[in-house]
């Protein structure tokens, strides 16, 4: 049986999934409490950490105004993968 190759979509949801989880745990917080601060349910939160593409740049910038996030890291998990220096 040939190996299939994972698609590149799945790699780059991924990667931004996990610039997420360890912003999370680096700041010693929650997922609730990431929710609460950029107003969203958890449940939308989960669902939108799952599918990243999901969120809106509103979103984008209250999750990394709450997760402390550099431009690097901001444009990291928009490309979903790591980008060049900028």
């Amino acid at each position: 049986m040939p190996k299939v190759k994972t698609p590149d979509f799945l790699l780059r949801r991924r990667y931004s999934e996990s610039l997420i989880d360890q912003k999370i745990t680096m700041n010693g917080t929650t997922a609730r409490r990431v929710a609460a601060g950029i107003k969203m349910p958890v449940s939308t939160f989960y669902a939108n950490k799952n599918k990243p593409e999901t969120f809106s740049i509103e979103q984008v910038r209250s999750l990394a105004n709450v997760l402390g996030w550099s431009n690097q890291e901001i444009l990291n998990f928009v490309l979903g993968r790591e980008a060049g220096a900028i």
